[in-house]
């Protein structure tokens, strides 16, 4: 979804890079040994298909132009036309 609200949009312009968080060095299971609530967070992707892609702390998903989808799917990408008004670019499982 991510991907397509860069297309949408065009590249994003280059980001400042996130403040480090602390490390940790206890041996850890194997991922899908531990619930996903003790689980290591996914690294952030900041590039797909040769695009810088829009990120957002203020976002739930971590990326601009993209929600929590419903209709039986995980994520929805749109974009503002201005005005309040968004444009809806797709439903997507990734």
């Amino acid at each position: 979804a991510a991907v397509v609200y860069a297309r949408a949009v065009g590249e994003a312009p280059e980001q400042l890079p996130a403040a480090a968080g602390g490390s940790h060095s206890a041996p850890v299971a194997a991922p899908d040994a531990l619930p996903r609530r003790l689980q290591a967070p996914r690294p952030v992707v900041t590039r797909a298909e040769g695009l810088r892609l829009y990120l957002s702390s203020s976002n739930s998903t971590g990326y601009k132009g993209v929600r929590k989808g419903g209709r039986g799917v995980r994520f929805q990408a749109a974009q503002s036309a201005g005005g309040g008004k968004q444009v809806h670019l797709g439903y997507f499982a990734t």
